[in-house]
């Protein structure tokens, strides 16, 4: 069954048009235009469906009362008397159209364009509406749309589709909320619901909000809390606060997060600032990461610069040219790397490198380390331990350059010149000690220095 407010199906979005086209709609100046008032009001049932379109018009999304949805739309228009009639009646017509099924209501605040504009000097404009065969011409000297307001209830699905337009949602959204957004103004309070949808060259700001799953173009997102989320962003930057978990994929973007215990990030020239998280999944190609106390962080990155507070563990496979730098680690990791250079204040327990070209400085590790594990071809590193604990120290390095204070340790084995060496040192008792060092390849420089409190 579908009912309307009235008998007309013509369509009225093409005046929100007129506040572009026409020259004298944006500044009325001394005019003869008088402001006109419609309200229309439609009763619901609970849960509707709403579709909200708005083009080139400030709307305001108010909270209803009950279960009644209102809008307003105050307008000046100047013209002659019949012609304002008709562009009136017309308003009132079409403005505000539900449908109701069986069991559910829909209720659609539908503007949409059916109109033909055709400028007929500085002052004077006609427009022919059109809708069922029939075409009705009204010629307006100014027009000009001061407010638009619509009274919706919380509990509701919301299709939102807005151009370049401003649109204020001031009420709380339990239910989900599609949005269509481009080159627009979007602020709201909270959406419980999940959000989806698009937005282009266009900005939204909200308090809280449900799920979100948004593919963003040149747009401005910020927002206080969400919970889980997946985000493709180009050109956008992205803000939000507290989350549970995102998945975002971002092309020269900015990304700044308080609070988000799991993130699975993929980036091109996107730069990236995270206070903590648990779980951090991050590819990156040539961006800069900006990293505060995060548990575990897995990499896939190129030509990154990478800062960080503290970290439980980093691993990283097949990184290449990347500059790391961290306050304090566990556990470091990285197999397969080419050219990347490591700057951390503190390692705490274990210390894994195998590449090329690496760089590898340790400002502070922890005397009672796990493992420290060098490998790879053109190595250079500088560690210094500090409180050693017993530990074994063994290797095999062609055309070695090793600095260590041999005098500190008990030699077991050491074969070989500077083309080739073999060794094997202990430092202290390692009968009750599990702590190794091995240095295995090709042309590392290794400096190893202690340092005892």
């Amino acid at each position: 069954m579908k009912t309307r407010t009235n008998t007309s199906k013509y369509k009225w979005s093409f005046l929100l048009l007129l506040a572009l086209l026409i020259p004298s709609t944006s500044i009325l100046g001394q005019t003869d235009a008088q402001p006109v008032v419609i309200k229309q009001s439609a009763k619901v049932k609970a849960n509707p469906k709403v579709d909200v379109l708005v083009y080139d018009v400030p709307t305001d999304i108010l909270p209803a009362t009950g279960n009644e949805i209102k809008v307003e739309l105050e307008y000046y228009a100047d013209g002659k008397e019949e012609d304002l009639k008709k562009l009136r009646n017309s308003i009132e017509e079409s403005l505000l159209t539900y449908y109701q099924g069986d069991n559910s209501m829909d209720i659609t605040l539908n503007l949409h364009n059916y109109f033909e504009l055709e400028i007929m000097g500085m002052r004077w404009s006609r427009i022919t509406t059109k809708g069922s065969g029939k075409k009705e011409t009204i010629k307006l000297k100014e027009f000009k749309i001061k407010s638009y307001k619509i009274w919706l209830p919380a509990d509701m699905s919301l299709n939102l589709d807005a151009k370049y337009s401003r649109v204020n949602v001031n009420t709380n959204i339990n239910g989900p909320v599609n949005l269509k957004i481009y080159d627009s103004q979007l602020s709201t309070q909270s959406i419980a619901g999940d959000v989806e949808g698009e937005m282009k060259y266009s900005s939204l700001m909200a308090h809280s909000l449900g799920n979100v799953n948004l593919e963003l173009y040149e747009t401005k997102l910020k927002a206080e809390e969400s919970l889980k989320g997946t985000i493709d962003a180009k050109y956008s930057d992205v803000s939000i606060r507290n989350m549970q978990a995102l998945k975002f994929e971002g092309y020269e973007s900015n990304l700044y997060l308080s609070h988000v215990p799991t993130l699975d990030i993929t980036t091109k020239y996107t730069n990236l600032s995270i206070v903590s998280a648990n779980q951090l999944e991050l590819s990156a190609y040539e961006g800069t990461s900006k990293l505060g106390k995060i548990g575990n962080l897995a990499i896939e990155g190129k030509y990154m610069e990478l800062k960080g507070e503290e970290l439980k563990s980093l691993k990283m496979i097949d990184g290449y040219e990347n500059e790391i730098t961290f306050d304090k680690i566990e556990s470091l990791i990285s197999t397969g790397g080419k050219y990347n250079e490591f700057n951390i204040g503190e390692v705490t327990k274990q210390l894994i490198i195998d590449g090329y070209e690496e760089e590898v400085d340790i400002d502070k590790m922890q005397g009672n380390f796990e493992k420290i594990e060098l490998s790879g071809k053109y190595l250079d590193s500088d560690i210094t331990i500090y409180n050693p604990q017993a530990h074994t120290l063994s290797g095999i390095v062609q055309y070695p350059d090793l600095n260590i204070n041999e005098k500190a340790y008990t030699i077991r084995k050491k074969v070989g010149d500077s083309s080739k060496l073999e060794f094997e040192f202990e430092f202290g008792d390692v009968s009750q000690s599990q702590s190794k060092i091995t240095i295995n390849g090709y042309e590392c420089d290794v400096n190893l220095h202690h340092i005892t409190n």
